[in-house]
């Protein structure tokens, strides 16, 4: 995501202009960043939804006897969403 600033200098002001003042404000960068970290945590957050979701699922339209075994098979999948 790339932010575009722009900066509308008055003909009054034309006099009292310094363009190196423009690259000294940073702030919006800092802001960009925390957005993306915002946005990548959400994408990771939606995605482990979504996973246990389809899991939940999986074990509902499974029979009565094949859910008996199914410990295992729920231990992994809840091991394997730690590291996230």
């Amino acid at each position: 995501m790339e932010q575009n600033q722009t900066k509308i200098v008055d003909e009054q002001n034309y006099e009292n202009y310094d363009p190196s003042a423009e690259l000294t404000d940073y702030s919006y960068i800092e802001k960009n960043k925390k957005l993306i970290w915002l946005l990548s945590k959400y994408e990771i957050a939606s995605d482990r939804y979504m996973d246990a979701e389809k899991f939940i699922l999986e074990i509902a339209e499974m029979k009565w006897y094949q859910r008996i075994f199914i410990f295992n098979k729920i231990m992994n999948f809840l091991n394997s969403r730690k590291e996230i």
